[in-house]
């Protein structure tokens, strides 16, 4: 009966004309509200006022940038050289995995680091080429044999590490970033930890000083067989840097409990390479019969399209492009959240997806393959002070010297070190934490571990990550589609309890109280009857057919208690619905409780009100359990009988009772 409104019509400020307004489309991803919202009507200078507010949300350097304090410019520089002294051999020694040439391991950490300064949220996070992403894209880029060249294995990480960006952009755009919570931490460390072996079994032929075609597990059985033929000086050599990279890890984890210092920030892998380099040039291992890493050309990289026409090669790159996507932005994420909640601020998930994936498309664009964030380097960085991303721009700077100027020397550098530098980088990935899983008796998450450790070990890491991905994905479904319900009775101090946790909450005969803890919604209502049908027959949800039934009397009634429903959708209506008319067909009565005020309009609308009367919601589970057996009573009185299961004022009725 009320009139209608009078149609809109747009205000126009004094001294502004029509034509100063135009439609401004603000429906972002990125707003802060998560909403879209309708075109309006806005002037002009308002428009650029919101827009010149908005430039530092999406391009964060815009935020921290004007309000960065001089005095930190010394820890940050300080902290992105030493970020640059691990990432420059980590760079050349990682694109060997990857099976391209170590100089686009520095265009990759040169490009994705400038454009992370720029775009990143996370103030401690390093990015570049990481050892686990280098063995994925390695795996993906060797799917054609018969055109493994150099020069197609470049063009094919081009093209990966557009696909991954572009995937993980588009995450990002469309705030996809809760998907990091689907993996299991047990799962991932399993992966994680296959990985590692699988990378330094990778450098044990350059370690023994042989050769050989065969990959992951079956080029340790190559390399135990031919034993006989390892280079003496070389396996010397190696097992003489792998030593002192390990003094130098022993050194900075006891150097400040024993000697008072905090050597963490020491970069051990770039003092190992230029003693390698020096000792190379000194004593002529090339000559000795020692690999070297041979002349490299310089200089900085010209801007290229990757070349995306090559249909083939995207069909065959696009699945290992999502799995790579995934494995990278779950561990930079959390990477990124351990720093930020050590150091107090915030990242937005959503933006370090977008950052992640524009910085892999910028490096595409420069002969580069996928980069992501690294635990190491991001440890040796905070340990060095970093307290921004002016560290990751200082660490750019630092490679585009090197690419410019040093490269030359790295002429002089032995694969047997840059397989050391791995082989231990590796190592620190080793996580099994089976010790607190034995004491807290999680089975579970142990098989998971072991599931995942063995598949992508024996499988290879593609496989590997697929059945992880898999069986991650299928935990989540499972959960989510069995909603809790839990029995609930009452305590001598008058409060309804589940019982499964509290011994002293008793069930009223005849009546069964029951919570649903979540939402309901089309995913977890299928379950819905089945755990209706098990608490009403066999007392509790998680029962099997087996188990004997713990209600000692026939239910006539059944209270639900909904408050910790918050949302409800309409497949959950109708199954609700069938639930309700089965009972009432069967006689028994069924009652509500604390049904949420936000939720009835919709219970009204799905005809439930009307199914069961509006006199059977209650706001205390009190008042429904007296209802159902005052119904009761009446039922049987009209039915001529005078005796009751349960005596009308039993002893739930205690002065505290509540709900």
């Amino acid at each position: 009966g009320r009139p209608a409104p009078p149609p809109h019509t747009p205000h126009t400020p004094e001294g502004l004309d029509e034509e100063d307004f135009f439609v401004l489309e603000s429906g972002d991803a990125f707003l802060p509200d998560h909403r879209w919202r309708s075109a309006v009507a806005i002037p002009r200078q308002q428009a650029a006022a919101y827009v010149t507010r908005r430039i530092p949300h999406f391009i964060p350097v815009f935020n921290w940038l004007p309000k960065y304090s001089p005095r930190a410019l010394v820890s940050d520089l300080i902290a992105g050289f030493t970020i640059a002294l691990v990432l420059i051999p980590q760079s050349l020694a990682y694109s060997l995995l990857a099976h391209i040439p170590p100089i686009h391991g520095l265009y990759t950490a040169m490009v994705t680091n400038f454009v992370y300064f720029i775009l990143g949220t996370s103030r401690q996070l390093s990015i570049g080429p990481e050892g686990v992403i280098s063995l994925l894209s390695g795996a993906a880029l060797a799917f054609d044999s018969a055109s493994n060249s150099e020069e197609n294995y470049i063009i094919r990480a081009a093209i990966l590490s557009f696909l991954v960006g572009i995937f993980t952009f588009t995450l990002g755009l469309f705030r996809f970033g809760f998907l990091n919570n689907l993996v299991s931490r047990g799962i991932l460390h399993g992966f994680i930890t296959a990985s590692a072996l699988i990378i330094a079994i990778e450098q044990l032929d350059s370690l023994l000083g042989i050769t050989t075609e065969e990959h992951e597990f079956f080029k340790l059985i190559e390399c135990i067989t031919r034993y006989k033929e390892t280079n003496v000086v070389t396996f010397s050599l190696g097992l003489t840097f792998i030593a002192l990279l390990v003094v130098f890890d022993l050194l900075k984890k006891g150097s400040r409990k024993y000697l008072d210092v905090d050597l963490a920030m020491v970069p051990s892998p770039a003092i190992v390479v230029a003693l390698s380099i020096f000792l190379s040039w000194l004593l002529d291992f090339e000559g000795q019969g020692i690999a070297v890493l041979g002349k490299a050309s310089g200089g900085f990289p010209y801007p290229s399209v990757p070349q995306l026409w090559h249909t083939h090669g995207i069909r065959e790159l696009l699945v290992p492009a999502v799995l790579i996507s995934i494995v990278g932005f779950v561990e930079s994420l959390a990477v990124a959240k351990t720093y930020a909640s050590k150091h107090g601020h915030s990242i937005s998930s959503n933006r370090e997806l977008s950052a992640l994936g524009a910085a892999n498309i910028a490096a595409s664009f420069f002969q580069s393959y996928p980069a992501f964030g690294s635990l190491s380097r991001s440890y040796i960085g905070d340990k060095a002070g970093c307290t921004s991303q002016m560290a990751s721009l200082v660490a750019c700077i630092a490679v585009l010297v090197c690419i410019l100027v040093l490269m030359p020397i790295f002429a002089f550098l032995p694969y047997v070190a840059i397989g050391a530098v791995i082989m231990v980088a590796a190592c620190e990935l080793v996580h099994f934490d089976f010790i607190t899983l034995w004491k807290m008796h999680a089975w579970q998450e142990m098989i998971l571990t072991a599931l995942s450790f063995v598949s992508t070990f024996f499988l290879g890491p593609e496989l590997g990550i697929i059945i992880a991905l898999s069986v991650s994905v299928f935990l989540v479904i499972k959960h989510t589609t069995m909603p809790s319900i839990h029995v609930l009775g009452l305590t001598t101090y008058g409060k309804w309890k589940d019982i499964s946790e509290n011994k002293d909450a008793k069930l009223i005969p005849g009546v069964i109280v029951m919570r649903i803890d979540e939402s309901l919604f089309f995913g977890n209502v299928g379950q819905l009857k089945q755990l209706f049908w098990r608490i009403e027959r066999l007392g509790s949800a998680t029962a099997n057919l087996f188990d004997t039934p713990s209600l000692e009397d026939d239910a006539y009634g059944i209270v639900l208690d909904a408050r910790n429903i918050h949302s409800i959708d309409v497949n959950a209506l109708q199954t609700l619905k069938e639930i309700i008319a089965d009972y009432e067909r069967r006689g028994i009565c069924f009652c509500v409780a604390k049904w949420p005020p936000a939720l009835d309009k919709k219970l009204q609308r799905s005809g439930v009100v009307q199914m069961m009367g509006r006199e059977k919601f209650f706001n205390s589970i009190r008042l429904a359990v007296n209802f159902i057996i005052e119904w009761r009573t009446t039922e049987q009185d009209r039915e001529g009988r005078h005796r009751s299961p349960v005596r009308r004022g039993s002893a739930f009725r205690s002065p505290a009772a509540s709900p």
